[in-house]
């Protein structure tokens, strides 16, 4: 009896061991099977950052030369995929009217659509298509010297840019990016690195941890200052051109950057909203292959001549 007692012992003994075997050989394996988890995402375009996942650095190149090469491609590929219509989901023509938002800041504010803050992150959330966005900015100092800026938007004000007078209508768009969307500034204008020749961006930003660009434009010499008075007519061929020349400066940066972002912002300033209103209407009928995955926020702007 006590044999066998010793023997149901040692058996006993040796099932714990045999667990402790197959519990090891499960966790090797499990191991295992991250290290060709990891092996495929770094095959796929996934580099990792102190255990963060992010886009892995492709080598930056210029495709196409300038806009004529583009749409070259395009007409030879039949990608002249107009969209006049869009889906009434997603897209600026069919949205639902809602109330106005308020975001007011000790020296400006901006005022929109209430829905445009979840438009806004639902296009930077996807990252296969573009769209539209407009809101107003109003400032509540008469000089631009008494804004209060954030970090982000005195580092973009002290740093020289790649030559121009658009400082303040960069650093207000940050202002904006961060106060209402929550943007951090990553990289300002020459510290962008690029291939050698290529379009480039204003700043960059981490909004959600993702990495984006941020192209600012301005739409001058149309209306005086305070949006009232015609200098000339803003006709919806000129939008067109214009959208079709920014949006091309969009995809040519983006492929020419050396550290890539995800997706890309091109902040347009106007001193009309009549000249917000044409741009929403020919931003639908640039071919999809144009408006790629970019983000166009619009911000109508009133006394605010220092920004044009």
């Amino acid at each position: 009896m006590r044999c066998e007692n010793n023997r149901l012992t040692d058996l006993g003994q040796g099932s714990v061991k045999i667990k402790e075997i197959n519990e090891e050989s499960q966790l090797l394996d499990w191991f295992s099977d991250f290290e060709e988890m990891d092996s495929v995402l770094l095959q796929d375009g996934v580099e990792f950052n102190n255990g963060h996942p992010m886009v892995k650095s492709q080598a930056p190149s210029i495709t196409f030369k300038n806009l004529g090469e583009f749409i070259k491609y395009l007409e030879e590929n039949n990608c002249d995929d107009i969209e006049v219509s869009p889906c009434s989901k997603s897209h600026t023509f069919n949205r639902p009217v809602s109330t106005p938002r308020l975001i007011i800041k000790p020296t400006w504010c901006v005022y929109g659509n209430s829905l445009n803050t979840e438009f806004f992150f639902s296009c930077l959330k996807d990252k296969t298509c573009g769209d539209i966005i407009v809101d107003h900015f109003e400032p509540l100092v008469s000089t631009p010297t008494d804004f209060l800026l954030s970090k982000g938007g005195q580092r973009i004000l002290d740093t020289p840019n790649a030559g121009g007078s658009s400082v303040w209508s960069e650093v207000l768009s940050f202002e904006v990016l961060n106060h209402v969307f929550g943007a951090q500034l990553r990289k300002t204008e020459t510290e962008i690195e690029y291939a050698p020749g290529s379009k480039i961006t204003d700043f960059s930003v981490d909004i959600n941890n993702s990495h984006i660009g941020v192209s600012v434009v301005r739409i001058i010499n149309f209306f005086d200052l305070n949006g009232r008075t015609y200098k000339a007519v803003f006709t919806p061929e000129y939008a067109r051109n214009l959208l079709y020349k920014k949006l091309f400066g969009v995809i040519a940066s983006t492929e020419a950057v050396v550290e890539k972002w995800e997706k890309q912002i091109l902040y347009v300033w106007t001193t009309s909203s009549c000249v917000a209103d044409i741009i929403v209407q020919e931003y639908w009928k640039v071919p999809a292959k144009l408006r790629s995955n970019t983000l166009v926020y619009v911000n109508h702007a009133t006394n605010s001549e220092f920004l044009f």
